[in-house]
């Protein structure tokens, strides 16, 4: 495998050398030269990034089946997302995340700009309506200065906003495998100052699995005011109540037995979550000149959730409220931004005993006494600086820092008990370079610093007390790029190659069924290489057909970890990361015919994972094709009708779609490593527009 990668990188680099032409990172149809991406908010067009950035359209967004995220973020090379149910998730960018037990941790996120990552670190996108993004800015590698510096990246989820004046509803109804039912509207009027956006939708789904019932409904709304030509403001606001049963993972045998059933104890309690997710920023943008821009944000969120386990009931409440600020200074060689965030956090969480095991079967779980009371304070706050510096017509030199300081103070109410935990001051420095040979062709490269810092969770022994060897993750990455195009810019090709040291790599251990602690795992290596090509081999009046590949090769290992369990010393040194496939690649083909038909198919291959740090076990490789098929006609001049038909894992390839990494069975059971993926499945639907 280390020979075909090495294989494949000389190939990169004969190409290079030989047909080097021009930049232009096309995605789907569109032609992203002129795009201005944030770019750490100071806008930038894409082709002049000094860091590896992915940027997902509308069209990507909704070209699958319109709300599992995972199927379009996993087209992104360097990108991974594990799926085991539309409520239990974890991505992980260039391995970062790829080992936390349950979630997305180690990336940072928002919505807009109001951040996602709550104040435990942990990302939930999606859990957002997918129709209400209009598209996602995927910045892989810490090089994201303004926005936290995440260890892993950064995902920008920007809201959907009218591009036309007028009014138009467009409304849609899916319905597919496994009892799937989803409905959205979007409701949006847009004229001279006023821009309002609504965006209602309910989804169900009984499940491929037993105990996997699946309901959420959200109601989101964006919109802009345009108070004088110097003041503007935006407000954004999303509510999501989601009941979601919880099949959870299941051992190898049970796996080959019967992959629909739910993991035995959370079946027979029924486990489940409930909770309510409200959301809620404005953003001030005041236009001192021409040059000079202040932007601010105020912010808060309030969830709630109530989640019956076989080990407890789990009862908590947070609310996060923040403001962020910046001051934003262009010219045409010169721009340069600073401001800083600030983001509170309180959380209180209250567990009981789960006495369904004392009831009859089928019962389900009850709630019985009181277990713990804990009341926290999470403080996450970030100054940033950035600049971009135009050196000569050619050369574009990029800066930025970010210094930041987290802390946790822990109430244990059952106790008395209080503890504090600040970790220290983080610097996080960038240093980027952009180089364009010719209008055909241009080169970046960049060294970055970022962190990861542990959960509260993780930060306590499984007694309750603190850990005082615990520290954040700390990693310094290094990457050298480029993006040309050939043909004409008909074929379009972007290329990075990088390496990631980091240091006090988090390691969850778990004792007991309802105990879990972390460990730094000394450090480990990451070393990948990141390809995207696309190809426009058809453009005449009737059709237009544009294949796209990706290709991701992960050399990740542990350099420095070693454990002692028991009296025996375990040396991992040279084992590969657990949780992190060897490569992912995804070919793809977008067609479009002039009677109104277009669509596409896509074929994702994923390498075998280490599930265990000790390299004893691996999942399977597997290989999936999804497609899907459109149908768009004009039933009267502001009537526009989309008839859709899709076909997920078409070849019925058994798989397992998410890990449960360094699993540990318990009552001489065997360790519970996998979620099944779904078999062949389909959907049907259609999308009314009136404008």
């Amino acid at each position: 495998m280390k020979f075909y990668h090495a294989s494949v990188l000389l190939l990169l680099l004969i190409w290079n050398v030989c047909f080097s032409q021009t930049d232009s990172l096309r995605v789907a149809q569109d032609s992203l030269k002129q795009v201005i991406i944030k770019s750490n908010t100071i806008p930038i067009k894409l082709k002049y990034a000094t860091e590896s950035v992915s940027l997902l359209t509308t069209a990507q967004l909704n070209q699958n089946n319109g709300y599992d995220v995972s199927q379009v973020l996993n087209q992104v090379p360097g990108i991974f997302m594990q799926s085991g149910a539309l409520n239990t998730n974890r991505i992980s960018i260039r391995g970062i995340g790829a080992r936390n037990s349950f979630g997305t941790v180690g990336i940072r996120a928002y919505f807009g700009d109001i951040p996602l990552t709550n104040g435990n670190a942990e990302s939930a996108v999606e859990d957002f309506e997918l129709a209400s993004v209009s598209s996602i800015e995927v910045y892989k590698g810490p090089s994201a200065s303004s926005y936290g510096v995440g260890l892993g990246g950064t995902l920008l989820l920007q809201p959907i906003y009218k591009k036309s004046n007028g009014t138009s509803l467009t409304t849609t109804g899916t319905f597919g495998s496994f009892g799937l039912e989803r409905a959205v509207a979007l409701l949006q009027y847009k004229k001279e100052k006023v821009n309002l956006n609504l965006i209602a939708s309910r989804q169900e789904a009984e499940g491929y699995r037993e105990n996997n019932t699946y309901d959420r409904l959200t109601l989101t709304t964006t919109g802009k005011l345009k108070l004088t030509e110097q003041h503007s403001l935006s407000v954004i606001s999303s509510l999501i109540n989601l009941t979601a049963f919880i099949p959870s993972s299941l051992s190898a045998t049970n796996l080959a037995e019967n992959p629909t059933q739910a993991a035995f104890t959370w079946g027979n309690a029924q486990g489940f979550e409930d909770s309510n997710y409200f959301l809620i920023g404005t953003t001030w943008d005041y236009s001192l000149t021409p040059n000079q821009t202040i932007v601010t944000s105020v912010f808060g969120t309030n969830r709630t959730n109530y989640e019956p386990r076989p080990f407890n009931i789990l009862d908590e409440n947070s609310h996060t409220y923040g403001v962020r600020s910046r001051y934003l200074f262009t010219k045409k060689n010169l721009s340069w931004t600073m401001g800083a965030e600030l983001f509170r956090e309180n959380y209180d969480q209250v567990t009981y005993q789960n006495l369904y095991e004392e009831f009859p079967a089928g019962t389900g779980s009850v709630k019985g006494s009181l277990l713990d009371q804990f009341s926290e304070i999470r403080y996450n706050n970030n100054a940033f600086a950035e600049v971009n510096i135009n050196l000569t017509e050619k050369l574009i030199l990029s800066g930025g820092i970010n210094l930041n300081k987290t802390s946790y103070e822990i109430e244990n109410k059952t106790t008395t008990e209080v503890l504090e935990y600040d970790f220290d001051y983080i610097l996080s420095p960038k240093l980027g370079l952009n180089y364009s040979v010719n209008p055909q062709t241009v080169f970046y490269g960049n060294v970055s610093h970022g962190f990861s810092p542990p959960t509260s969770e993780e930060t306590l022994l499984p007694q309750g007390s603190f850990n005082p060897d615990i520290s954040p993750e700390r990693g310094w990455n290094l990457e050298l790029g480029t993006s040309l195009s050939l043909l004409k810019s008909k074929l379009n090709l972007t290329a990075s190659v990088y390496r990631l040291w980091v240091d006090d790599l988090l390691v969850s251990r778990r004792t007991a069924l309802d105990e879990a602690f972390a460990i730094n795992a000394g450090q480990t290596l990451h070393t990948g290489i990141e390809t995207l090509v696309n190809l426009n081999v058809l453009n005449t009046p009737s059709w237009e057909v544009s294949p796209m590949a990706s290709a991701a090769f992960y050399l990740y290992e542990f350099e420095d970890f070693q454990e002692i369990v028991g009296e025996e010393l375990i040396n991992y040194n040279g084992n590969q990361l657990t949780g992190v496939p060897q490569g992912v690649y995804n070919v793809s083909t977008q067609f479009k015919h002039a009677s109104g038909i277009f669509g596409n198919v896509v074929l994702q291959h994923v390498g075998e994972i280490p599930v265990n740090d000790m390299n004893t076990v691996f999942s399977d490789s597997y290989s999936l094709i999804n497609t899907r098929l459109n149908y768009k006609r004009e039933v009267s001049k502001p009537i526009d009708v989309v008839v859709f038909f899709g076909i997920n894992n078409m070849f019925d390839t058994n798989y397992v779609s998410q890990l449960q990494v360094n699993a540990r069975g318990f009552g001489g059971n065997e360790p519970r490593y996998f979620y099944p993926g779904l078999p062949r499945n389909y959907y049907v639907g259609i999308q009314v527009s009136l404008n």
